[in-house]
Formats: C-alpha cells, structure tokens, sequence
C-alpha cells in the first residue's frame, strides 16, 4: 500500500528511451517511474548484414512485416546505408521507400514510428499480436488473378522472436524470409547488479514488463520474491512468460500497445 503523501512507483523494465517516454505518461497521473531497463537494443550478431543484404533485394519482395519501432529503426537505417552506397541522397525518409513495397505492422506504435518517416502502412492488425496479423493478414493473390507463384514476404524481426508470424504466413501461401533486424542484449549494469541495485524494489508498488526477454531478466537477477506485488504486462506472450516464471499477473494492456500499457498501469495504481 501506498503511504500517505507519497505517490504510487512502479518499475519500467523497457530499454532506456522507451522507459523515458511511459515515464513522461505515467507523470502527470501521479505515479513516479523508476527505470530499470532489463534489454538494451543492438545490431545483430551478423552486424546486419543478413537485413542489408534482403533489403538490398527489396525488389524482389512484395510485402515487408515489421513488429516493433526498433524494427522500422534497423529498415530505415539500413535503406539510409544502402542509399549512400549508391550515391543517392534522398530529400527525405519517405523517398527511400519503394513504391512498390507493401508495409505491415504488428500494431499502432509500430505503425507511428513508420509514419513518422513518411512510410504508408498498408496492413495493422486489429489487436497487436503477431497471432493476430497471421490471422487477419490478407488472403494471398491466385493465379487467377494473374499472380504465379506466391508473394514474397520479407519479415525483419528480433533476434529472439517467435516463429508465429512467418511460421504462419507461410501456412497462409506465402513466401516468407525472415532475417535479424536487431537483438536485445542485457545491460552492463544489470549484468553486474549488486545489492544497491536490488534494493531500488523495495517499496514499489508495481512493475511493467513489454517483453518476455525483460521477464526472464528480471527473475533470474532478483528472484520472484523481490518482485513487486503488482505486475503488469505488455501482451499475452509476456504475460504467459511471466506466469511461467510463477509471477501473478495483475494485467494486461488493452491494447497491447504502450499506451495501452500506461493505462493498465494506472488502472492498478489508482486502485
């Protein structure tokens, strides 16, 4: 319980940026947010290479997937290092977008971060779910339809993703490469945690989790016992994650999304 006077904390376990911006949300409804970032985000172990070279073919690809804005952040950086190496110098983001590229994405934060640079979205699932984009993706052209062979989809997804989406899409008809956008490592600090480290827990109210990698961490370096008594959690698949590691879970965001996120966390906090 919170004592008088004091506002309700919880715990951000998000990468270090991410966690500045649910903190400037969660500000002005009076709950005081402590990061402590279980991933940081880091090219892949190839270096990119595996990306550079898919998006270096971006013409043979009829859609590219991305589930997350570091995702869009890996594409977008990529396309800028293959524009320069051909000597071209695009006005903006949007003109390295080809025409004839269909964009989709797991949900609206995704969606924003694309946008932002100027790409168009042409598919967003209902709900943020990889489950949810197989499921919804639409029905792949037929023969017909003048199309012979499937369409190629190119998903740029995290290291450590789940084999849902291009698992899915291809029991869907389509032909799907996945490659390595970026991987989520655990940060120094973490790595060397000490107990000054563990005692920022105490008294806190809640913690948010965004990703099932962020609950693993958090377990395996302060123990179920330390973990507040409230837990909040992105999505399912960090929520199951969570539960396996036999944490209640208080919530999950509806939407899945960050600003879905922020709510749950109110929603418990205000309580």
């Amino acid at each position: 319980m919170t004592s008088p006077g004091r506002r309700p904390r919880v715990i951000l376990t998000r990468a270090s940026d991410d966690n500045k911006s649910l903190a400037a949300q969660l500000e002005p409804r009076g709950i005081e947010a402590v990061s402590l970032p279980m991933i940081e985000v880091h090219p892949p172990a190839d270096g990119g290479n595996a990306l550079s070279a898919a998006l270096a073919d971006i013409d043979l690809y009829h859609w590219l997937v991305l589930t997350s804005p570091n995702g869009v952040r890996a594409a977008a950086n990529t396309l800028r290092d293959l524009a320069a190496d051909r000597k071209i110098e695009p006005a903006s983001e949007a003109e390295l977008w080809p025409d004839h590229l269909r964009l989709a994405v797991v949900g609206p934060t995704t969606a924003n971060a694309a946008l932002k640079l100027g790409w168009p979205v042409a598919f967003q699932p209902s709900q943020a779910t990889g489950s949810h984009l197989v499921r919804e993706f639409p029905e792949p052209p037929t023969a017909s339809e003048g199309v012979f062979g499937p369409e190629r989809i190119l998903a740029a997804l995290a290291e450590l993703a789940a084999p849902t989406v291009a698992k899915g899409l291809r029991r869907r008809g389509y032909h799907v490469d996945q490659v390595t956008a970026y991987r989520t490592v655990e940060p120094t600090p973490l790595a060397e945690a000490s107990e000054e480290l563990a005692e920022s827990l105490i008294g806190v109210e809640a913690v948010a989790f965004a990703s099932p990698s962020a609950v693993d961490r958090f377990v395996h370096r302060f123990g179920v016992d330390r973990t507040p008594p409230i837990v909040v959690c992105i999505g399912p698949s960090t929520a199951r994650r969570a539960k396996a590691r036999k944490l209640t879970v208080a919530a999950v965001a509806k939407p899945h999304t960050e600003s879905g996120l922020v709510e749950a966390i109110a929603g418990q906090l205000s309580n």
